[in-house]
């Protein structure tokens, strides 16, 4: 069963049509309708392009990093999003705490409805 805050690996393709590697990324919310499309956030470990204040940094050495299940110091990019339909996911690997997804949503939310602070 898909759940928020899961972390997921997907299946992601490149503009070619072959498989790429897989990609992990937060489940934020399911999206309204028959569908079984959930609203994603991406994960990269590419840490020099966080947005302070706007996206989660995941360190290795946080005391709930283990929970992630992600290998490296990653971080959650709140601006890298998708609809991804569930069969595109290749499995859970472990879970954002929930005070790091709620204030994760809450930054999406907030940058949506045009009242987030200027993060630079």
């Amino acid at each position: 069963m898909i759940r928020e805050g899961a972390i997921v690996l997907l299946r992601s393709y490149t503009a070619e049509g072959p498989p790429d590697k897989a990609r992990p990324a937060v489940v934020l919310k399911r999206v309204p309708g028959p569908h079984d499309d959930w609203l994603v956030a991406m994960i990269s470990t590419r840490l020099h392009q966080v947005v302070d204040g706007f996206d989660i940094v995941l360190l290795s050495t946080d005391k709930e990093f283990p929970a992630t299940g992600l290998r490296a110091s990653s971080v959650v990019r709140a601006g890298r999003l998708a609809v991804v339909n569930s069969c595109r996911f290749l499995g859970e690997i472990g879970s954002l705490p929930p005070h790091r997804c709620e204030r994760l949503q809450r930054a999406i939310a907030q940058w949506i409805s045009g009242q987030e602070e200027d993060p630079s």
